[in-house]
């Protein structure tokens, strides 16, 4: 069935459309007594209790592609979980903005994607991020989806660095 599959490949897609960039608005935190100065290795691992469509394996295919492309250029290795000294997760979905006066009425799509970043043996979040931007059917999942992770990762510290740049209610453009 085609619409189930161009429903996956929409799931990641962000952006508010411009002639060449994407608007998105969101946020990102870390734990300011986190050392992420000694952190080297990272593992892609699923989100727990929050997995994404069976349908959407194309689309986290990409997202996990930009994540090991993006973390390596910050400096980090992608290891095994066995390995790791933190793990990173992700999730994203499309989620239909509604006007509730007078009826439901359907107003667009938001795209959404949170990346987090754990302790591998606790689990302790040291560091999360989300994101989100308007839809349009125009767009192409791929290119949208790495300007997605893009946005987040900016406000992720490179390998080497103590703490991640603070940028509470962030919003941008990304190109």
């Amino acid at each position: 069935m085609r619409r189930p599959r161009r429903a996956a490949l929409l799931l990641l897609a962000f952006a508010l459309a411009t002639a060449c960039a994407s608007r998105f608005r969101g946020d990102a935190h870390g734990d300011a007594s986190y050392d992420f100065s000694k952190v080297r290795d990272i593992a892609i691992a699923p989100t727990p209790g929050r997995e994404m469509p069976e349908d959407a394996r194309e689309i986290r295919t990409i997202v996990e592609q930009e994540l090991r492309q993006q973390l390596a250029a910050k400096g980090y290795r992608i290891t095994p979980a066995a390995e790791a000294e933190l793990l990173v997760t992700f999730y994203a979905g499309l989620h239909a903005k509604m006007r509730m006066s007078g009826g439901a009425t359907v107003e667009g799509t938001d795209a959404r994607m949170t990346i987090q970043f754990l302790e591998p043996g606790s689990r302790y979040s040291v560091w999360y991020g989300w994101t989100k931007a308007t839809w349009r059917d125009s767009m192409e999942p791929a290119p949208e989806i790495a300007r997605a992770v893009t946005f987040l990762l900016e406000r992720f510290p490179d390998a080497g660095h103590q703490r991640p740049p603070s940028k509470a209610g962030m919003e941008g453009d990304v190109m």
